[in-house]
């Protein structure tokens, strides 16, 4: 069998660039889109395993309970022990701090676009500045001997 050369495997860049930026943030945010999946998940669980109680039919409770405990079901209870005048408060708390993390969200929005425009800036007046001392450079006066 013939080996597949490494150039192959690459993905094509556009213009000057080599693609492997584009290649890193699409991993990146692969990566970061699956934790995210993966936390969700383990905090669906967890809330699932915690606010759920599993007992048995009242004719099931024999010694030898382990043979029906297929016949066991499960029954929310945090919501019947609850008031519904405590259910408001707390929803309304949790759409206070729903808001907060919203304007959360905003303000760092803003913050990252500020400091990636910048960063941009700074490295356009880094690149102006190295094509002068380049310049500076090529001229046969400035030339160190």
């Amino acid at each position: 069998m013939a080996a597949v050369s490494a150039h192959r495997l690459t993905i094509p860049s556009v213009g000057k660039s080599s693609g492997h930026g584009f290649l890193r943030a699409v991993l990146f945010s692969y990566r970061v889109f699956n934790i995210t999946i993966f936390s969700l998940l383990v905090i669906v669980s967890f809330s699932l395993i915690f606010t759920t109680n599993i007992t048995l039919h009242p004719a099931r409770r024999d010694v030898n309970f382990q043979h029906h405990l297929h016949d066991a079901h499960t029954r929310r209870t945090f919501l019947q022990d609850v008031k519904p005048e405590a259910l408001m408060t707390r929803r309304d708390k949790i759409m206070n701090e729903v808001n907060d993390h919203i304007a959360l969200v905003h303000v760092e929005t803003a913050l990252s676009r500020k400091i990636k425009l910048e960063n941009t800036k700074q490295v356009r007046v880094f690149a102006e500045i190295s094509r002068n001392f380049s310049e500076l450079l090529s001229k046969p006066a400035y030339r160190p001997n």
